[in-house]
């Protein structure tokens, strides 16, 4: 009787660490990493506007952009439903989807429309003021075209 409640023991200890980290996968806590190419589909089957911004850690200007970059995307969120996608050129995979998007320099910042269309397109040296001013009002006339 003792054998038999102790594999029962170990049994439920086994199925329920199952769950847990088949749950935690699922949710995407753990072993999903999506590439930029898939964070783009997916941004476009939700139909909303959508940011790649390509950079890489080895390029200055794109370690000294870091702050203007998350206060850029904390302002865009602020207006519509924005997918902001951070992509490491140095990444396995992505530099190929970088050369796709005809990326030449880092940090690049694309900017897409909900149906898919590029309307903004910022490279090297950004100017994060007039990219603000730009894309702001880009986002304010979808908004309200949409209504």
């Amino acid at each position: 009787m003792g054998k038999v409640t102790k594999s029962f023991r170990l049994l439920i200890v086994l199925i329920t660490f199952a769950v847990v980290l088949f749950s935690a996968y699922n949710f995407g806590i753990i072993g999903q990493v999506y590439s930029g190419r898939e964070q783009e589909s997916q941004a476009l089957s939700a139909e909303e506007p959508y940011v790649l911004y390509f950079h890489s850690n080895s390029c200055l200007v794109s370690r000294t952009a870091v702050d203007d970059k998350q206060a850029l995307s904390e302002r865009l969120g602020e207006l519509a439903d924005l997918r902001w996608v951070d992509i490491d050129v140095e990444d396995e995979g992505e530099l190929e989807f970088a050369w796709k998007k005809k990326v030449q320099v880092t940090p690049t910042l694309l900017f897409y429309a909900s149906d898919g269309r590029l309307i903004g397109h910022y490279s090297g040296k950004i100017d994060w003021v007039v990219a603000e001013t730009e894309l702001v009002a880009e986002l304010e006339r979808q908004t309200t075209v949409t209504e």
